[in-house]
């Protein structure tokens, strides 16, 4: 395809990672009787991930490069179109700067890891704590691990929730054979790895693109498989930060120009899904900004409606086929998902990250030469 100009945003809500829900978790790793879950002699089984034979692209017509470096496209009535590019990554080096990837899996196993090891950031919730970190006993009898089985016992005289009952040494051994599968899972489910980072470049078959030998591959999925109670399937996310905030606006007064959008070169292979989301954040939609008081601006993490607090990034669709096109996203057409946090406007002067998301199902994508774009008439 000569030149892909996306003209629509799709109202579907954002595919993002949820938080997790840590009476569920303690309910997880205890292995009490009453939470249910899979029995223990059951062996664990994983889907087979498809790896079909990708021939690659067919041809395609490469646009022009002028002697400004500028893509000229021409489609097949003659006319053209002409876009100035500032390149942010082309992959030619062997690798993305700062991407990186996360999907359900890897980050249920960062968690439940988090968890067990009684970081702070779990504090306020003492029944995970207990679960994980109180002194196991022979029969799991509520109440052991001192202090914490103090404030249980005195709990369940005022009526209130009581902490699960600490785990029983057997229990401590299924957790860490819980934790095994589950970071084996992650390196299987993914590649490149989520433990790669930066993100390796792979080999364009078929002779690269247009002159390009390199781009970004990620063969994921399905991300359909639940291994604890609290874990939610919502597909992957692979990007970059920004850090100093990319600068993306116009600045009349000084006769500066700005960018019209972002753009990028994007296929599939035949057993790939096909749409992915392209996803921008800025000052009103990333956790690592603040408006002055120290606190994030939104939380990431959130998964209920709620517009006074998730990161609900902006964005915009690319339905991706089995040969190389370009797509163009114009600043003016992204959108956000429409659960969270509303923003006041799409912030083009401090763009924080960009990046791709996909949903659960098997994906293998290519994309390459990402850059910020704007369109020249001539």
């Amino acid at each position: 395809m000569v030149g892909v100009e996306l003209t629509q945003h799709y109202p579907a809500r954002l595919s993002r990672s949820g938080r997790v829900s840590w009476a569920l978790l303690a309910c997880s790793l205890a292995s009490v009787v009453a939470c249910g879950g899979r029995d223990a002699d059951e062996p664990r089984t994983w889907p087979e991930t498809p790896r079909a034979e990708d021939p690659g692209s067919g041809p395609i017509v490469c646009p022009e490069v002028t002697d400004e470096g500028r893509l000229r496209f021409t489609d097949y009535a003659g006319h053209t179109l002409t876009y100035e590019l500032r390149m942010l990554e082309n992959w030619e080096y062997g690798a993305g700067t700062g991407w990186y990837s996360n999907n359900p899996q890897c980050q249920t196993c960062e968690e439940v890891e988090k968890a067990c090891d009684g970081e702070a950031s779990l504090a306020e919730d003492w029944s995970t704590n207990r679960v994980c970190d109180c002194e196991p006993s022979a029969d799991g009898a509520a109440g052991a691990g001192g202090a914490d089985g103090a404030a249980g016992a005195a709990g369940a005289a005022d009526g209130d929730e009581v902490a699960p009952p600490c785990p029983t040494e057997a229990d401590i051994e299924r957790i860490d054979e819980e934790l095994a599968n589950c970071w084996t899972r992650c390196r299987e489910i993914q590649t490149p790895s989520y433990f790669e980072k930066p993100i390796p470049a792979a080999q364009i078959p078929n002779g690269g693109r247009c002159g390009s030998q390199y781009a970004l591959h990620l063969l994921a999925g399905p991300f359909d498989d639940v291994q604890f109670d609290f874990q939610e399937s919502w597909g992957g996310v692979v990007g970059r930060p920004f850090s100093p905030p990319l600068d993306a606006g116009p600045y009349p007064e000084d006769g500066i120009e700005g960018w019209d959008g972002i753009c990028f070169w994007g296929r599939r292979g035949p057993a790939s899904r096909a749409t992915i989301r392209l996803d921008v954040t800025e000052r009103h939609t990333d956790q690592n900004y603040d408006a002055g008081d120290g606190e994030p601006m939104c939380d990431p993490n959130q998964t209920l409606d709620d517009p006074e607090v998730g990161c609900d990034k902006f964005g915009g669709y690319a339905p991706l086929s089995g040969d190389w096109e370009f797509f163009a996203v114009s600043f003016a057409q992204l959108r956000q998902g429409g659960w969270g946090r509303v923003a006041e406007y799409f912030d083009v002067w401090g763009i924080m990250s960009i990046g791709f998301s996909y949903n659960v199902g098997y994906w293998d994508f290519w994309v390459d030469d990402l850059a910020l774009y704007r369109v020249r008439s001539e």
